[in-house]
């Protein structure tokens, strides 16, 4: 049977590079979005910890193998928590910043920036 990989981030696997698509399915075989919400600086901390009290309990129906979380820290700090007491893996993607920078005629810097995946870390 092929284990799950849930995607817990903002950025759906259908955005993800090649190669990270590619570990993911090594390591687990099927990957499965479950987008974390967008919080507001004016979510409060009793909200912030319902929303990861029902998304945990969410996740753990699909009965993943492990659970790639990453997103707004104090968000992603409770859902991890409540993972990890649960005896779930939780990864983290790594990658690798390049980042191109070149003045404008006007005199301003521009900064674009390139994340290249090298691998998924475990939350410990």
């Amino acid at each position: 049977m092929e284990e799950l990989l849930v995607n817990h981030t903002n950025h759906p696997v259908s955005t993800w590079p090649a190669a990270q698509l590619r570990a993911a399915r090594d390591l687990y075989g099927r990957v499965e979005d479950v987008p974390a919400p967008l919080l507001g600086a004016d979510c409060s901390e009793a909200e912030l910890a319902g929303m990861a009290d029902r998304q945990v309990a969410a996740i753990l129906a699909m009965k993943p193998a492990a659970v790639l979380c990453q997103g707004e820290y104090c968000y992603t700090y409770a859902v991890v928590s409540r993972l990890l007491r649960a005896g779930v893996t939780v990864l983290a993607a790594c990658s690798e910043r390049v980042v191109e920078e070149s003045r404008e005629e006007d005199g301003s810097i521009r900064r674009v920036s390139h994340f290249i995946f090298s691998r998924f870390r475990q939350y410990v």
